[in-house]
């Protein structure tokens, strides 16, 4: 079953919800919790222990995919069957799934890459150059890679497409909440977007989300940036 539920609401609707041991869960949320900065397969993991889960990430526009345009996800699991019989059953031939066993690394992809956009908006928004932009998303990644690997991930599995290839898509597109939203960094922030757009991206800048990442925290210097210039955004 897929569940699409959007990251904060995942504990509120699944904790004792009756679910069949049969049926494996395949997380879509892409994000960190904010009360407990766990990844969305540990909340998962925390509120169903009986199930078998599997994480869906990778860059993707529901729009799009909505109206069958080409589009490529990754789908981490540590069951290898269940992820290869997820990437079989749900490919098509605009949509195609590929396996990891990594969802440590995929779930942190789906997250930090918010907190890259935002950076990435804030440099369009202030007319810092595309070079800037560049320097960001690259530097960025490379934090990314060391995330996952302090929390027990693969660093490679953040050059792939659900770190790599969403960050790309979220940080250079219009169609980004999160670039929107850093783009409209130097004007008062609209009303919109502190009813409708929690600061949890902005959170994860500097806490991360385990022990190994917070005992470093010289190791991310871009969201640590990002997170003290939001402080500082007018009307927030």
């Amino acid at each position: 079953m897929l569940v699409a539920l959007p990251a904060q609401h995942l504990r509120e609707h699944l904790t004792g919800l009756a679910w069949p041991a049969s049926i494996a869960a395949v997380i879509c949320a892409k994000g960190i919790e904010r009360d407990s900065l766990k990844s969305m397969p540990e909340v998962m993991a925390e509120i169903q222990p009986a199930l078998s889960l599997a994480m869906l990430s990778g860059p993707t526009f529901a729009g799009e995919v909505a109206r069958g345009l080409p589009a490529a996800v990754v789908i981490a699991g540590r069951d290898n069957a269940l992820v290869e019989g997820l990437t079989a059953a749900l490919a098509t031939p605009e949509f195609r799934p590929y396996a990891s066993d990594d969802p440590v690394g995929v779930a942190l992809g789906g997250a930090v890459k918010n907190v890259l956009a935002i950076g990435c908006g804030i440099v369009v928004g202030r007319g810092l150059g595309e070079n800037a932009r560049a320097a960001l998303l690259t530097r960025g990644l490379a934090e990314l890679a060391r995330l996952v690997a302090a929390c027990g991930g693969r660093r490679e599995t953040a050059m792939g497409l659900s770190g790599a290839g969403d960050l790309i898509l979220t940080a250079t597109s219009a169609q980004s909440r999160n670039t929107s939203l850093g783009v409209a960094s130097d004007r008062a922030w609209p009303r919109a977007w502190r009813v409708r757009r929690p600061w949890w991206p902005l959170r994860i800048a500097t806490t991360w989300t385990c022990p190994s990442a917070r005992r470093s925290p010289r190791s991310w210097p871009g969201a640590t940036s990002i997170r003290n210039y939001a402080a500082c955004w007018p009307g927030r």
